[in-house]
């Protein structure tokens, strides 16, 4: 169930095998999401034509809560880790077993949290009850260690659970959803799906690992959140990024207008997650790489991310009055300029992951957690503006504007601490020189 791994001796490595595994590592997951996202897609259309928008929007809301729960655990417990698995591979065992105690234990203050916030912010005692029920996911999420299986090249294993996830999910929703009453419903339905996700994954690892099984070791959890604190607060504040604009539409306007705005993002956020999985197949890549290879892995990457990301935006701008009406109905004509303006997060979102990588492995968790609690204020600022004067679609200008200065703090933090090259010799050059300057990865 593993990706096979390049075995030439460092000073022989040749780039353009660490490139053909970074390409097979992202393609498997490539097509377990495709496959995933097709039942991801129908499960969509059938939330929206039968919540109507603002079922869907408190549902989209809830699930964007609790995704910040999966981010921050992601970031905190995995990325470093999966780069520690990605140099020496045996000790996984060791390493998983402790983060899926972590990542529970970082689950309880998260679910208090939720509950605190859901008595405080809900504006009727419905939709209260209805984000508490979401808490229910949280453990499920915890105990998925999809990200740690990159480090062994298990690529395969999340394409399947990912798979198995959106299948329940389907599943869930034909049966137990069928009107606007049983938006409570999809707490469980989605709690259902991530346990999938998790137990398959953990299932898969068995003949290999033997059972996983969470190991309270507090020496290490001080050395992990140590080294993953930067990345939690990071990870905190791209939550900002993903979730806000939907939570601040449901309080400053309704609910009814974040439904118009999460179907006008799903196409978009789609073609996203395709971009944050190339990011994990390519922080483990450039990991275990040679410099040189690495310095190739980069180059490839911005090129090839910018080349296939500005058509799609460009179709989803052009297709945006198409697009929506076909997947839902005539109730949701407002979410096509939504689609048409975020469509264009894609290419600057392309360019901006690879130098998230080079960051992180790097060691400048620093530089990366500050650019993003710099994006975090001006989505805040923003939103809570444009949510106030113009609409949903200020929001969606606000989370385009926050993609760019993203990229630009990315890069502007990768060149300056030596770990890329200026742009033009990325975009234009044919093969990057070898200069310690620019590709010591610490």
């Amino acid at each position: 169930m593993s990706e096979p791994v390049p075995t030439e001796p460092p000073a022989a490595a040749d780039p353009n095998v660490w490139w053909r595994a970074l390409v097979r590592s992202f393609m498997t997951l490539l097509l377990g999401e495709g496959a995933a996202r097709v039942f991801g897609l129908l499960t969509f259309v059938l939330l929206a034509r039968r919540l109507g928008p603002a079922g869907y929007g408190l549902v989209a809301t809830a699930l964007s809560i609790i995704s910040w729960f999966g981010l921050v655990a992601d970031q905190g417990t995995t990325l470093t880790p999966t780069r520690d698995i990605a140099r020496n591979p045996e000790r996984f065992r060791f390493i998983a077993e402790r983060m899926l105690a972590l990542r529970l234990a970082l689950g309880v203050p998260f679910v208090a949290a939720l509950i605190g916030g859901a008595y405080a912010l809900s504006n009727s005692s419905y939709d209260r009850a209805t984000y508490i029920r979401f808490a229910v996911g949280v453990p499920a999420i915890a105990l998925n260690v999809r990200w740690l299986a990159l480090g062994i090249r298990g690529a395969r294993l999340i394409a399947i659970g990912n798979v198995a996830a959106q299948v329940v999910i389907l599943i869930g929703v034909v049966l137990l959803v069928t009107t606007s009453a049983d938006t409570p419903r999809m707490a469980y339905i989605a709690a259902a799906g991530e346990l999938a996700f998790a137990l398959v994954i953990l299932g898969l690892l068995i003949p290999r690992y033997g059972i996983l099984r969470p190991r309270i070791d507090l020496a290490e959890w001080r050395t992990t959140l140590r080294s993953g604190l930067p990345l939690m607060v990071s990870a905190a504040a791209r939550g900002v990024l993903y979730s806000f604009d939907l939570v601040v539409i449901t309080l400053l306007i309704d609910p009814a207008h974040s439904g118009y705005y999460a179907t006008g993002s799903k196409p978009a956020f789609f073609v996203m997650q395709a971009i944050g999985l190339f990011y994990v197949s390519f922080l483990a890549s450039y990991s275990a790489a040679h410099p040189e290879a690495a310095a190739d892995l980069l180059r490839r990457s911005v090129r090839v991310g910018l080349g296939l990301s500005i058509p799609v935006a460009v179709a989803l701008t052009i297709g945006a009055e198409f697009v929506v009406p076909f997947l839902t109905d005539d109730r949701y004509a407002l979410a096509a300029p939504v689609l048409a303006i975020l469509a264009w997060k894609i290419p600057f979102s392309a360019v901006a992951s690879p130098y998230s990588g080079v960051l992180l492995v790097g060691d400048r968790q620093m530089s990366l957690m500050w650019n993003h609690v710099i994006a975090a204020i001006v989505t805040i600022v923003g939103d809570l503006i444009a949510a106030s004067t113009i609409g949903i679609y200020g929001v969606a200008m606000v989370s385009l504007i926050t993609t760019v200065v993203i990229l630009c703090l990315n890069y502007r933090s990768a060149v300056g601490h030596g770990l890329a090259p200026p742009i033009r010799g990325t975009l234009l050059a044919r093969r990057p020189q070898r200069d310690p300057e620019y590709f010591d990865r610490g």
